[in-house]
């Protein structure tokens, strides 16, 4: 029962889906007898956290949990990243210096690339675990040179034991073998082992056979799924309940766990247990295609998908509306990097996919050969195409094939620009993959020098047609990265443009004040746009900027259609303030759940800085995908503070037009505060009123999914609405 105060050691804790052999997620019920024994185990292995913790994992994934509970539970401080920090190696790594972080909980390939760049700031690190992807030794021995005061741990276990089951302190000797992977270690405690047959029976020491799992992790089975729990947790005689992983290993010589790969079709994509025949499953329902198959091909530490379809008879496969179908169906690990065009597939005797006479990938092309040139033609494009093929394990069909429709992440796109800068000498931004991810793109803009010159403040993120368009403000970041994730979910026909701040190239500072600010923005608009009506708005920070530019064009004469503002708080507002006694109840309500020796450092030591933490993060706007080294870092984090100054010093004159404010009604849990005002403090400005628009979404996850969605359907429709009223007027 969810709403008991005391659960039972067997009550679910909580449900983590993952991939299922049917084409459907299945649902792991994971009880807290599960969940005290993996924080038991952690705390045997690693002993209790000494400074401050922090996950690289997504939230959703089991591992970002072990780290939290092992993290709060042994009085430790967490240090908490949203999405676009935990993806970006640059700004982790000065979050690891910022806070000292002493224990890392980190992805493989993602520690390959913080190995990477400078590791002065990782110095504070003591203890870093990896998992869920298997260890190379390269890894090994690049952590041995940059990191060697630091411990190094493989965790392995699947979600069905409760995170992790076995554990391998990473040695020297690791560093200097040149097989595949390390090993995955020994058994945790309360944890056995055993290598069995397909009828359960133990094998020979040190030959192959499939891993079974049996101790106080494994789980209670899959959520309603009765057939696969039985299938996947037996009753072995010697170990009892036990679950069967449908992972190839031995034990080598030394009494480790060796990982040799899968069963079944099921591998590790970015961290995620995929099952490829869902992948493929998903394709299959696709209109125009008959048969697929998805092959996975590891390149760099990361493992892609690519899929190679039949089609029906002359249907014609796109890859942008294959991409774009897949969307509603499966998340980002599931998603293939390249689709191969194939007239049939080739099958073995038992009637199945031969994997080894499938071609190497051929990306289908979006358009036509005789549409434009698909081979490089300049060095530069050359260039590109090697760094866009090692990064994604497969070369473009075009120049002009998008990086991130191919599969490219942040953390790959960051691999290609350190190959431009190494072999060309340029150092190119990773907000230059926005406006031009590809090589043509990215090609054009180093022959044309734009980036030895100031970047261009106003990026033209869709050109639109026939109705004018909505002009977006960055908000404190400086950049206007998320606009594309708008555009791609408007009608063709609305433009968007976005203005990003001055300084973000660092060759000239950035603006310090609202007047210079507005007033360049103004001259910039009106150079684009001569004559209104005009549509501004603009997340965060970049709603009060849009306020004072829409306060201008007014004063110029000009017609303000719309000013809409993402999550903006009015200066001066603040959240109202409860009274003493509604503010303790609020402490406990939020300190019931714990056991006295949590409670007592709760209320001494943690509660003041936690919610002074949880304000200023609330405050601050942040997506760091500009971020790919430290000085690019650096430039960031001065039009940052830039920004932040000027919103501070900033007091609006009344607003004579209507507000739209799109409010994130996920608020902060803060004892003593009620965010109760609907329009942020925006009445007392607007003379025309405040609309409120609600988006089921916090602050910091509107402009990603899926709050983006609601914001950018909501946007547009109040947007045409007002387009609609300002044609009338004139």
């Amino acid at each position: 029962d969810p709403a008991a105060d005391d659960p039972a050691a067997d009550d679910p804790a909580y449900v983590i889906f993952t991939s299922g052999s049917t084409g459907r997620p299945k649902g792991v019920v994971v009880t807290h007898r599960n969940l005290v024994h993996e924080n038991d185990a952690r705390r045997a292995v690693y002993g209790p956290p000494r400074g401050p913790t922090l996950s690289a994992h997504a939230f959703a994934f089991d591992a970002a949990a072990a780290c939290t509970y092992w993290a709060l539970t042994g009085g430790g401080a967490l240090v908490l990243l949203d999405a676009d920090e935990r993806r970006d190696p640059a700004v982790l790594r000065a979050r690891i210096a910022e806070h000292g972080v002493r224990t890392l909980d980190v992805p493989p390939a993602l520690y390959r690339l913080l190995l990477d760049g400078d590791p002065s700031p990782l110095r504070s690190l003591r203890t870093v675990i990896v998992g869920g992807e298997a260890v190379s030794p390269s890894l090994a021995r690049t952590h041995r040179a940059r990191l060697g005061d630091a411990r190094l741990f493989d965790e392995y276990g699947p979600t069905e034991t409760t995170v992790f089951s076995t554990v391998h302190e990473v040695g020297g000797g690791d560093a200097d073998g040149s097989g595949d992977a390390i090993p995955i270690g020994r058994p945790i405690h309360r944890t056995r082992a055993r290598i069995c047959d397909a009828a359960g029976r133990l094998v020979v020491r040190g030959a192959m056979g499939e891993l079974w799992l049996a101790g106080a992790g494994v789980s209670a089975g899959y959520l309603r799924r009765p057939e696969q729990t039985a299938a996947a947790f037996v009753e072995h005689p010697a170990l009892g309940r036990t679950y069967r992983t449908g992972d190839r290993a031995r034990w080598d010589g030394g009494g480790r766990l060796a990982f040799l790969g899968r069963e079944d079709a099921q591998i590790q994509v970015q961290g995620h247990r995929v099952e490829l025949r869902e992948v493929e499953a998903a394709l299959e329902a696709l209109a125009g295609v008959a048969r697929a198959a998805v092959v996975p091909r590891r390149t760099d530490g990361e493992t892609r998908l690519h899929a190679y379809l039949v089609p029906l008879a002359d249907a014609e496969l796109k890859p942008s509306a294959l991409r774009d179908a897949l969307r509603s169906t499966l998340p980002a690990p599931m998603r293939p990097s390249t689709f191969t065009r194939i007239d049939a597939l080739p099958l073995g005797p038992s009637g199945k996919v031969d994997v080894a006479r499938l071609p190497p990938p051929s990306p289908i092309p979006e358009a036509p050969v005789s549409h434009w040139r698909h081979e490089p033609r300049t060095q530069a494009e050359d260039v590109l195409a090697r760094a866009f093929r090692d990064a994604l394990g497969t070369a473009p069909a075009s120049v002009h094939d998008s990086f991130f429709d191919l599969g490219g992440t942040s953390l790959s796109a960051v691999r290609v620009l350190a190959a431009l800068h190494r072999e060309l000498g340029v150092r190119v931004p990773l907000s230059a993959f926005v406006r031009a991810p590809s090589i043509a793109g990215l090609a054009d803009r180093l022959h044309r020098e734009e980036l030895l010159d100031e970047e261009p403040l106003v990026v033209v993120v869709h050109e639109g047609r026939d109705r004018p368009p909505f002009w977006l403000v960055h908000p404190v970041g400086g950049h206007v990265v998320f606009a594309e994730r708008i555009a791609a979910r408007w009608s063709p026909d609305q433009p968007l443009y976005g203005i990003q701040a001055r300084g973000l190239d660092g060759r000239r500072p950035p603006i310090r004040d609202m007047d210079t600010m507005a007033d360049l923005y103004v001259r910039l608009i009106r150079r684009a746009q001569p004559t209104g009506p005009y549509f501004v708005g603009g997340p965060s920070q970049g709603g009060l900027v849009a306020l004072e530019i829409a306060q201008r064009l007014r004063a110029q004469g000009e017609t303000v259609g719309m000013l809409a503002m993402l999550d903006c708080w009015a200066p001066g507002w603040e959240p109202r303030r409860v009274g003493p006694v509604r503010h303790v109840l609020d402490h406990l309500d939020a300190l019931r759940d714990l056991s006295w020796r949590e409670r007592l450092e709760y209320l001494q030591a943690r509660w003041r800085r936690r919610l002074d933490r949880m304000q200023s993060e609330w405050m601050e706007y942040r997506i760091g995908d500009e971020a790919d080294r430290g000085p690019i870092y650096d430039t960031l984090r001065e039009v940052e503070r830039a920004n932040e100054e000027l919103a501070d010093a900033y007091t609006p004159r009344p607003y004579p037009g209507r507000i739209h404010l799109f409010r994130a009604v996920k608020v902060p849990r803060s004892p003593g505060l009620r965010f109760d005002d609907p329009t942020l403090g925006w009445s007392r400005w607007a003379k025309g009123g405040v609309v409120v628009v609600e988006i089921d979404s916090a602050h910091h996850t509107m402009l990603d999914e899926p709050g983006v969605d609601l914001v950018a359907r909501q946007l547009e429709h109040h947007l045409r609405r007002a387009q609609a009223r300002a044609a009338g007027d004139q």
